[in-house]
């Protein structure tokens, strides 16, 4: 057993509190938002998503960082590993250490199965993410207008994986359009996202530290896209993000261990 994998196992029971502690301050945000604010959460959520890389020896590698506008866009990030939630958030944490300055603050899209893991529970409702039942099209439709009304109205990022579900192969899958629907309707730029050796990142039997790279690329204006089909902007951001996308063996074991 490699001492990365007796060293998480000791920290499980410390991630499981710290689980249940973001649902109390979700509970509480509802009651006295105030006092528990978006603001305030997100900087717990950034914390905590720093802490975990760190607990799995995960060093992120953040460029492009210059590209995240001010006010609502659509992140569009491809998805290698269950960790890839955990890497954004931490690399939109401030590359600064002036006070004024704040981290960039995101809302999530996820499959409702997520909720059904205690360990993942908090965390989704810490970062408010919402929640869609893939079988329900009409359903998941009202909750990307959620999505969109929330972070308009917080001047929130909106992140969404469009392949759905974690490559299974090493190589990009297609782009669902839900979130370029999103784009549309909402009028915001799409800002394409590559991560990279995330798979890496959630094999705890390895050794030593992994580097994790997370790459923003250049904003994609909507004025570029609004006359377009949503298949044919979908194909043109999977090619932005395969740009700086490295492939890799989906066949090995730890890789097809994953779960999430």
């Amino acid at each position: 057993m490699s001492l990365l994998k007796i060293k998480v196992g000791l920290l499980t029971p410390y991630w499981l509190f710290k689980g249940h502690r973001a649902n109390r301050i979700h509970k509480k945000s509802l009651k006295d938002p105030e006092r528990f604010s978006n603001e305030y959460k997100w900087n717990i959520a950034v914390k905590r998503a720093q802490k975990t890389l760190k607990g799995f020896n995960v060093v992120l590698d953040i460029k492009g960082y210059e590209n995240l506008p001010k006010g609502t866009a659509l992140l569009v990030p491809n998805h290698q590993s269950w960790i890839d939630p955990v890497c954004v958030v931490a690399a939109l944490a401030k590359q600064t250490g002036e006070a004024d300055v704040k981290h960039k603050k995101a809302v999530f899209l996820a499959k409702k199965e997520v909720m059904d893991k205690k360990s993942f529970r908090g965390w989704g409702r810490i970062t408010n993410t919402f929640f869609i039942d893939r079988k329900n099209t009409r359903e998941s439709l009202k909750q990307l207008d959620a999505m969109g009304n929330f972070a308009k109205e917080n001047g929130d990022l909106m992140v969404i994986f469009p392949e759905g579900t974690r490559t299974k192969t090493g190589k990009l899958q297609e782009f669902k359009t839900g979130a370029f629907r999103l784009a549309k309707k909402e009028f915001v730029p799409i800002i394409p996202v590559t991560i990279n050796n995330s798979y890496k990142g959630a094999n705890f039997d390895r050794k030593g530290k992994t580097h994790v790279e997370v790459i923003f690329g250049k904003p994609i204006k909507p004025m570029t896209f609004m006359g377009q089909p949503n298949e044919k902007i979908a194909e043109r951001v999977k090619a932005k993000v395969q740009k700086n996308y490295k492939e890799f063996d989906a066949t090995e074991k730890s890789v097809r261990e994953q779960e999430v």
